[in-house]
């Protein structure tokens, strides 16, 4: 090629070539960025729902049945079978719903979760003592409200922490043999299960009164019309609880008075159905309001509930939230005669307990299928 070809040839297409080049190449390390980090993502979603599933795996096997053991079923003339999980009673005969979970609840009479050790007067009573049961299936809640004054079998245990007997006491004293703590709730459990007919209770929630404040104002306060005369309050009004008023409303009774602890727990009943209407409302309109009640509990609680707990909780109820129902007919206050001994007790109607556990935890099923 002479000189005057060289002058025509055309002038920077070589440059123009490798810009396109590098277009190209920067095109392809953008794709192959982008799509490493999309597998990332996907990576980081499959790990949390694979993490999700397995935290629900582990917290639905926390949830143990609580069917009735079959010595204690005998003393009501009922027979069992399937390790207590068809019972026949009456000529009928219930079947153990699988559905139904459960936990015990228990409203503890100090502003907080502390103790002395060895000073059983520091760890307070369990004043309320409530067996709260949620069909995952249906979403109805039942309440089952134990009175604090029934009489029961408690594991006594000395400063050093050794069980040295059991005595005929009041429920809300099994609390007081303990740590203050969890060791305290374990023989609140050991109680119940001894009233309830053997039932396993593994998983408890206990509540200070500071944290009745806490929980109260987190729902916007509850609204209730007074059953009967509370210092600051008069009997018929309605009124919106704040803080400190919704304590002195569930707490205050009058000593003095034979069985004070019946109205004090109709009261109870009356604010916790209250309380869990708007909680459920809120829930309903926001499924994260779940995790709100659980914070702000926290600092008031003492709980062997773990975030397995309450990712099985929150999911298992999630396509239920509509549903979620606590209706009068599931609030079930356990019935006996109250007498006036050293102390105020009641002796619990052992049949009305039974049918109440049928009622709450089986289902009655048609002979002839």
């Amino acid at each position: 090629m002479d000189e005057n070809e060289r002058k025509d040839a055309p002038q920077g297409a070589p440059e123009k070539d490798n810009i396109e080049l590098r277009k190209s190449k920067r095109g392809g390390r953008v794709k192959k960025v982008l799509l490493i980090i999309l597998a990332v993502i996907v990576a980081l979603i499959v790990a949390v729902v694979a993490a999700i599933l397995i935290l629900r795996g582990v917290g639905a096997s926390k949830f143990k049945s609580a069917v009735m053991k079959e010595e204690e079923v005998k003393t009501v003339k009922a027979v069992t079978y399937d390790e207590g999980k068809t019972i026949e009673y009456g000529g009928r005969t219930y079947v153990y719903n699988d559905d139904v979970i459960h936990f015990a609840f228990m409203g503890i009479d100090k502003t907080e979760f502390t103790t002395e050790a060895g000073d059983r007067s520091t760890t307070g009573q369990s004043d309320t003592n409530l067996i709260v049961a949620i069909d995952t299936e249906s979403g109805r809640v039942s309440l089952i409200a134990v009175p604090r004054d029934s009489m029961v079998d408690v594991d006594i245990f000395n400063a050093e922490g050794e069980n040295v007997g059991i005595a005929k006491l009041q429920l809300c004293l099994s609390y007081s043999y303990g740590d203050g703590r969890e060791t305290s709730c374990a023989n609140t459990l050991r109680s119940l299960a001894r009233l309830l007919y053997g039932i396993e209770i593994d998983n408890y929630y206990a509540l200070d009164l500071d944290g009745i404040s806490a929980l109260n104002d987190a729902v916007g306060g509850v609204e209730v019309t007074v059953l009967d005369d509370v210092p600051g309050f008069t009997e018929g009004e309605k009124v919106t609880l704040y803080g400190k008023d919704a304590v002195r409303y569930v707490q205050y009774r009058d000593k003095s008075v034979f069985n004070s602890d019946s109205t004090r727990r109709q009261r109870q009943i009356q604010y916790a159905k209250a309380f869990v209407a708007k909680a459920f409302s809120a829930v309903k309109n926001d499924l994260t309001f779940t995790n709100t009640i659980f914070d702000v509990a926290s600092d008031y609680a003492c709980t062997n509930f773990d975030i397995s707990h309450a990712v099985y909780l929150v999911t298992e109820l999630a396509g239920k939230r509509d549903t979620l129902t606590l209706r009068d007919e599931d609030i079930h206050v356990l019935s006996g005669e109250a007498v006036m001994g050293e102390k105020m007790e009641v002796n619990l109607d052992r049949t009305s307990v039974f049918e109440t556990i049928l009622d709450v935890f089986y289902n009655e099923v048609d002979n002839e299928e």
